[in-house]
């Protein structure tokens, strides 16, 4: 699991036994989805950037791993066994998803956990949804923030799109392009929470713009 192999890589960082066993759960319900955008390859792109991260920012102290890889891999566990064309159920689902992993975790989590770790595991699982009105307070919910904006233009997300391009109605093309442009703008790269994850989004920003024509 890519849980293991992160742990295995950073013997520094300890995690409970009860923590490692919910991160295997919530990988194998990852490794389930019926959304090729929401599985547990995208989770194993989430460690190895934050693996990344790590390299590039030395000041670990501050962070809670236990809060940090519980919301990683449970952050999209509602979204993964949601899937649609529809334009309409596509925007409620970019509102909802935070909410609906929130209670996923919440119920496997509750009597296993301290009620503070759930608290914050749940606080960065909700605030990772696009929308968002107020800043985010934990240095947990920064990192997967940004680590989830970073992948929404890996490759390897964007070309199951692209193959699926003709079976899309054009509302729904004209949603997609609107919503990874709106991503991809400068404003929306000053929103990022550390200098890290703009330069890697700099990198890819060509590529991308490049594969949105194809769509």
């Amino acid at each position: 699991m890519y849980i293991d192999k992160f742990l295995k890589n950073h013997p520094k960082i300890k995690i409970s036994k009860k923590t490692l066993m919910l991160c295997r759960v919530g990988e194998q319900k990852m490794a389930d989805s019926i959304d090729q955008l929401h599985d547990n390859h995208h989770i194993g792109r989430l460690l190895s950037n934050l693996e990344s991260f790590l390299k590039d920012n030395r000041n670990h102290k501050k962070i809670n791993f236990e809060i940090l890889l519980l919301s990683i891999i449970w952050h999209d566990t509602w979204k993964a066994k949601k899937q649609s064309l529809n334009p309409f159920k596509l925007l409620f689902h970019q509102i909802y998803e935070g909410f609906g992993s929130v209670i996923i975790f919440s119920k496997h989590s509750v009597g296993l956990l301290p009620k503070s770790i759930i608290v914050e595991v749940n606080y960065a699982i909700r605030k990772h949804a696009q929308f968002q009105f107020f800043p985010l307070n934990s240095i947990e919910a920064k990192i997967l923030k940004d680590l989830d904006d970073l992948d929404l233009f890996h490759v390897r997300r964007l070309r199951p799109l692209i193959k699926k391009r003709n079976q899309v109605n054009y509302f729904t093309k004209i949603f997609g392009k609107y919503y990874i442009n709106k991503l991809s703008s400068k404003k929306s790269l000053n929103n990022l929470q550390f200098s890290w994850t703009k330069k890697k989004t700099n990198k890819i920003n060509k590529i991308v713009k490049k594969l949105l024509k194809t769509i």
